[in-house]
């Protein structure tokens, strides 16, 4: 959930899109979990600390531990098998995990640098969340929408927080409605 890199991409080059969605995503500091940072991602950024428990305990512990780190991010809804699969494959590589961490313990100030500016944000904006996320994207996408008052804000009962990877139809309909906003001319877009 770090900085929405589209957002950001929306305000440095407006000219150079024609509209914008955002799934579930994290926008604003206030809210996010990890916005002042957590235990693990100060531990595996230490200099040397930091390097020895990525290269000795990372994988039997992140196997340990992926399981109900999965659960959560997709809960209510379950978690494919698939996706189970390469999590543990691909998660726990020393150079990625700790990249993932160094955009965690980013994304406050990222936010902060930011998000005051969306509001000018000019192009088409289809903001889509799941209503039963249990991550604070909710009101993140709320606000969001206060924030750019011609987006288009779309909950989505039942969906949770994984949506691209759960419901593709919700990502395609987003795609559909953003279409549908250009062409009725509801939003001008650059």
């Amino acid at each position: 959930m770090e900085r929405d890199i589209g957002l950001t991409y929306a305000l440095d080059y407006p000219d150079d899109l024609s509209g914008l969605i955002i799934i579930g995503a994290g926008m604003y500091r206030k809210h996010y979990p990890a916005a002042e940072g957590d235990l693990l991602s100060k531990l595996v950024t230490m200099p040397i600390l930091g390097s020895l428990f990525l290269h000795t305990l990372l994988v039997p512990m992140g196997r340990l531990l992926s399981h109900g780190m999965m659960r959560a991010t997709f809960a209510p809804e379950p978690v494919p098998e698939a996706y189970g699969r390469a999590v543990r494959a691909l998660w726990f590589r020393p150079g990625q995990f700790r990249a993932n961490r160094e955009d965690v313990l980013a994304f406050g100030q990222a936010c902060d640098e930011v998000s005051g500016r969306y509001g000018e944000i000019m192009a088409p904006v289809v903001i889509a969340a799941g209503a039963a996320d249990p991550f604070p994207t909710l009101v993140h996408s709320t606000w969001l929408h206060q924030d750019i008052p011609h987006s288009k804000l779309i909950m989505h009962p039942g969906a949770g927080h994984m949506i691209p990877q759960l419901h593709p139809g919700i990502v395609m309909d987003s795609i559909r409605v953003l279409t549908s906003l250009e062409q009725d001319g509801a939003i001008e877009s650059h």
